[in-house]
């Protein structure tokens, strides 16, 4: 919203995702989301939150990128040296 944000959890993802939007950022790049262990149900947290996130934004075409190595799927990773 305008004025503030309705998160579904309390992860501190979450209130930077929704800064970075209020600032109206081009680009996200992302470093030190390393996830964790496979099958880890915060993983599933953590990827639900970026979904969220997609699917709430009006550009859809702005993608959240890492920059270091991640186990979150469906997130391009690209090198930082490629930015």
């Amino acid at each position: 919203y305008k004025s503030h944000c309705v998160l579904p959890n309390s992860l501190v993802l979450g209130y930077a995702l929704a800064i970075i939007e209020s600032g109206k950022a081009n680009n996200i790049y992302m470093a030190g989301f390393d996830g964790y262990d496979f099958g880890d149900h915060r993983n599933d947290e953590l990827e639900s939150l970026i979904n969220a996130y997609r699917d709430s934004i009006k550009d859809k075409n702005k993608e959240i990128t890492m920059i270091t190595p991640t186990k979150l799927k469906n997130i391009k990773l690209k090198s930082i040296h490629g930015i």
